[in-house]
Formats: C-alpha cells, sequence, structure tokens
C-alpha cells in the first residue's frame, strides 16, 4: 500500500505544477507564465499575415524583374535570333549543294564506268581482229622480209627504270 501512497503523491504533485503554471528560468527565479491571453493569439495572428504579405510581395517583385526586359536586351536577342536563323539557312544550303554534288558525283563514276567497259570492249575487238600471222605472212612473202639473225639482236639491260633514252646511235658489229 504505501508504494501505491507514493505514486498517488507523485501524480497529485504533477498535476499541481502544471495548474500552477511557474516557469523556471535560471537557478531560482520563477515566475508565473501568462494565462490565456487572446489580444496575443491576435497579434501572432497579424504577424503571420504581414510576414505571408511580405514573402508574397518579394515573390511578385521577383517575377516582376525576372519579366522585364529592357530595350538593348531584347535587341540583343533579336539579334542572336537572327544571326541563328542567317547561320542555319547556310548550313542547309550547303547541305543540299554537297548532296546534289555527291549525286553528281555518282552520276559522273557510272558514266566513266561505262565509257571504259566500251573503250575496253572495243580494244579486245581491234586486238581480236588483227591477226598477226597473217602479217607475218605478208611481210615474208609479199614485202620480202626477212626474220633477224641471232648476230643481228642486241639486247640492252635498264637498271632502274623502265624505259630506255636513246642518247647515240647503236653500235654496229
Amino acid at each position: 500500500m504505501e508504494k501505491r501512497r507514493v505514486n498517488t503523491y507523485k501524480a497529485n504533485k504533477t498535476n499541481n505544477r502544471s495548474s500552477q503554471k511557474y516557469a523556471v528560468e535560471g537557478s531560482a527565479v520563477r515566475r508565473v507564465s501568462p494565462a490565456y491571453d487572446p489580444n496575443e493569439e491576435r497579434r501572432r495572428k497579424r504577424e503571420e499575415n504581414r510576414r505571408k504579405r511580405i514573402r508574397k510581395n518579394a515573390v511578385r517583385r521577383n517575377r516582376e524583374k525576372a519579366m522585364f526586359m529592357s530595350a538593348s536586351y531584347v535587341m540583343f536577342l533579336a539579334v542572336c535570333v537572327l544571326c541563328g536563323t542567317i547561320f542555319t539557312t547556310f548550313y542547309v544550303q550547303e547541305q543540299v549543294k554537297m548532296n546534289s554534288n555527291k549525286r553528281e558525283v555518282t552520276k559522273l563514276q557510272r558514266t566513266y564506268n561505262d565509257l571504259k567497259v566500251d573503250n575496253d570492249e572495243k580494244l579486245k575487238r581491234i586486238e581480236s581482229s588483227v591477226d598477226l600471222n597473217h602479217i607475218k605472212d605478208v611481210a615474208i612473202n609479199q614485202l620480202g622480209m626477212k626474220n633477224a639473225r641471232p648476230d643481228q639482236i642486241i639486247t640492252y639491260s635498264v637498271e632502274s627504270s623502265n624505259y630506255m633514252n636513246q642518247y647515240s646511235e647503236i653500235p654496229e658489229k
């Protein structure tokens, strides 16, 4: 039972303290906290509304500053847009020219390949139309030409080039 009394006494003591509304500040000074004051609550609400209004006005002023553009800034932006448009137009025109040049090059390459094939075909036709045996027969029988004897053939060696320049007459044996 004694334990119960201790608990009850503590509870009463705690309730007593909260009902007195004392506040302890420092080490010894006791001050009674003010009772409920409706004027204080109204004053607090007014202060809060005033702060909200100030914040709202500051936000509005910042938005107005952000939206404000001077004439020089507008001119600068207009010049930038104009330059961008001009450069973009030139770029697109150059792309179109480049594409048309690519098409022209492709067309010319096709024409070149066709001409090369035709030229090769004509060369083969000309080479196949010439009969070397007939030419040799006409040269020997009709014109009286003879084959070269081995002692008439002189060979020259060329060191590094595919052709030879003749600077003097070929010596006779």
